[in-house]
């Protein structure tokens, strides 16, 4: 995928909400098994580095129905006990000059900030499984505004204090250093950037990151001049509207209309443009894998009226070993069996219009995946 070279499947990574895993185990998925294994899509073992100045976590008040708690960076929050619920923020610690030269002492670069007894444990098994493997951590205005400041204080103090601001921003990281050191440890380098950042994408393709996530349709990104701008350089994850996926019909003419395109030359990992709400029930999401596998496997020549889902199995995968259409509970005749005529018409409406079809240069061995 970040090497922009064709490849013999669509990859497919995502993030359901909690209670989107709940809904689906009341609608037939086993509890004791994980949801990618379920669906047999890509697994991602996750690194969490731990950045904050790390206040004390206090729970000032709680009733049936909420809690107030502080958190590591030093914000109030109020959060409500109602499933998928966002928190309320009350109150910021760090909202002076003199704050943040406060909470950058208590930013100290110690060993434990990175989990090592979770990857003692864990990493070789994720390297087996052939797991794509993340680092996560937060940098830059995301992290600055939305965990630690407040988006008010934030935007003030950029106008009053850019000084202050600018602190902030290169105590933390800026993206470019954060590329530079993933290529320098032969990682890749991949930017979640919530909203409508269409304005900013020469600034961040400048910084040489590789992969761009969410992409939010619903925001304003336009996935096709993305695909047609940058496409040669930056692999994309999302762009497929999540506000459509507890309606089959529109998603599924979503992922017809924009995943043949995408697709062309890799670089495209398919994704929601954010993260799957439980708004989406089980039958929903088989059907939009099925979909995304049938597209996989129509660009390689398979033929049409298969049963969509069974057509992409990944050799030695669980699914493959048993049958895959049975184990996601389909029947053999498939959930989605969009006629040939109907397959023709969505490929002319997909295909690309003047789209370029470069072929990045492949990276020195030692990347990644």
């Amino acid at each position: 995928m970040y090497d922009h070279r064709e490849a013999d499947r669509i990859p497919i990574i995502d993030d359901p909400w909690a209670d989107t895993l709940r809904r689906w185990q009341r609608e037939g998925m086993p509890a004791d098994v994980d949801w990618c294994d379920y669906f047999d899509i890509d697994k991602v073992g996750v690194i969490n580095i731990d950045i904050p100045p790390r206040y004390p976590e206090v729970t000032l008040e709680e009733t049936d129905r909420y809690a107030i708690r502080t958190s590591p960076w030093g914000v109030t929050m109020k959060h409500f006990k109602e499933e998928d619920s966002t928190p309320e923020f009350l109150d910021y610690k760090i909202t002076t000059p003199e704050a943040w030269e406060e909470a950058k002492k208590r930013m100290t670069l110690t060993d434990d900030r990175i989990p090592w007894d979770s990857l003692r444990q864990n990493y070789g098994k994720w390297r087996a499984e052939g797991r794509w493997i993340r680092g996560v951590f937060w940098f830059g205005f995301d992290v600055a505004h939305s965990w630690m400041m407040g988006t008010e204080n934030m935007l003030v103090a950029m106008i009053e204090e850019p000084e202050f601001v600018q602190d902030i921003f290169d105590t933390y990281l800026s993206h470019t250093s954060a590329v530079k050191w993933a290529h320098d440890h032969g990682a890749y380098a991949q930017l979640h950037s919530c909203g409508d950042v269409m304005t900013l994408l020469p600034d961040i393709v400048a910084t040489g990151v590789d992969a761009l996530n969410p992409l939010e349709v619903k925001a304003g990104m336009d996935v096709f001049d993305i695909k047609h701008r940058y496409g040669d350089r930056l692999t994309l994850r999302g762009g497929i509207n999540a506000v459509k996926w507890n309606d089959a019909d529109a998603i599924l003419a979503e992922i017809d209309e924009k995943v043949p395109v995408l697709k062309q030359n890799g670089g495209f990992i398919f994704s929601s443009d954010h993260s799957i709400p439980n708004s989406v029930s089980l039958d929903n999401m088989k059907r939009i894998v099925a979909e995304v596998n049938w597209q996989a496997a129509a660009a390689r020549g398979a033929p049409p009226g298969k049963p969509a889902i069974a057509l992409c199995r990944r050799e030695g995968s669980p699914a493959a070993r048993d049958g895959g259409v049975h184990r996601l509970g389909l029947q053999p005749a498939g959930l989605l069996h969009t006629s040939a005529a109907r397959r023709g018409q969505l490929r002319r409406a997909a295909r690309p219009r003047g789209l370029p079809l470069g072929i990045r240069k492949v990276r020195p061995s030692g990347r990644g995946r």
